[in-house]
């Protein structure tokens, strides 16, 4: 009996790990996932750059108009409404022609009237001197030399009313602006017209007053005049700050010449190509320039409180020099002290 229990115990028990087995078939293989390869990471990124030798200069740049070098702004002198405009833009005139008139009344004929009058007086004085002493006494002559006085200032200013309400030409020249027409309304010194002389051109370049005090006489400039042509200049006048062309006008304009003669005696000029008056030309006042310079990008500069360096690329390291700049432009700075020619330099 007691071999019976233990033999279905040890059955029962075989049972049991038989289904416990089968059990654990049933889930899902579980898988060991591998370690993850490590990658080293990217270098850090870094931009170099070497002292090189070249031309730099510091220019003030803009657009120059070529002019006439002798070219005048016209306006009357009192203010009224137009009577003639006897010229046409454009119309060649000469000197001291009339060019245009303001409404003056009857005031040419009291002009006339008072020349006629000052003639009397002046043949009444000269028969009061001769009778001086015998039929004239002092006091009468005197009274006529007044009178012949008063006379000859009323005649002046009938002529300054009717020179101020005309304009004349000052100079031999072509209109190159008309701004009035008949029966307008003008006031006193208001511009109407413009007189130039082209025979004679020159350029003029609008500069800032900050740029202004950079430029002197002398100072070489470029013009291109087409295309990739570009022609040499030279300053020949710079007005003062101080010079005004109009009330709270400053006058910046900087003139400029090109010796454009010989420059079509040595044959550098294409056909078509030259200087059209009112035209616009790119130009640019050369301040300061050197040809063999130590140069770098903007970029490779630092600056810290009163530092100015450059981290300098030494193998795997890198140094900071302080450096002395020259010539600064927007594009390349001009090293004096620190560095030599081939040394690679870090930029930002």
């Amino acid at each position: 009996m007691n071999n019976a229990k233990k033999i279905f115990s040890i059955f029962l028990l075989f049972l049991i790990a038989v289904f416990f087995l089968a059990g654990c078939a049933l889930f899902p293989e579980e898988k060991v996932s591998e370690a993850p390869v490590l990658k080293e990471p990217p270098a850090p990124r870094v931009n170099v750059v070497k002292v090189e030798r070249g031309y730099i200069s510091e220019e003030i740049t803009g657009l120059a108009r070529v002019a006439a070098k002798n070219e005048k702004s016209l306006y009357f002198t009192k203010s009224g409404r137009v009577k003639d405009v006897l010229v046409d833009y454009g119309d060649w005139v000469e000197e001291g022609q009339v060019l245009a008139r303001l409404e003056v009344g009857d005031l040419e004929n009291q002009l006339a009237m008072a020349r006629l009058d000052l003639e009397k007086m002046e043949l009444e004085l000269e028969r009061m001197k001769f009778l001086h002493g015998t039929l004239v006494s002092d006091y009468d002559l005197r009274l006529k030399e007044i009178d012949y006085e008063k006379a000859k200032l009323q005649i002046e200013r009938l002529e300054d009313i009717l020179h101020g309400s005309t304009i004349y030409a000052p100079f031999n020249g072509r209109i190159t602006s008309l701004s009035i027409r008949e029966t307008a309304m003008v006031d006193e010194f208001a511009e109407v017209m413009v007189i130039a002389d082209p025979t004679e051109l020159e350029l003029q370049m609008n500069v800032t007053q900050r740029n202004l005090s950079k430029i002197v006489p002398g100072l070489k400039a470029k013009v291109q005049i087409g295309q990739g042509i570009w022609l040499p200049a030279e300053v020949t006048r710079v007005p003062s700050v101080s010079a005004e062309l109009a009330p709270g006008q400053p006058d910046l304009r900087v003139r400029l010449e090109i010796d454009f003669d010989q420059i079509l005696a040595e044959g550098n000029i294409p056909p078509g190509q030259g200087l059209r008056y009112n035209a616009l030309l790119p130009t640019a006042i050369i301040i300061q320039e050197k040809e063999d310079a130590l140069l770098l990008p903007p970029a490779a500069i630092r600056e810290y409180g009163n530092r100015t360096f450059v981290l300098v690329k030494d193998g795997d390291y890198r140094r900071e020099i302080d450096v002395k700049l020259g010539i600064q432009t927007d594009t390349k700075v001009e090293i004096l002290e620190g560095l030599e020619e081939g040394q690679e330099i870090i930029t930002r």
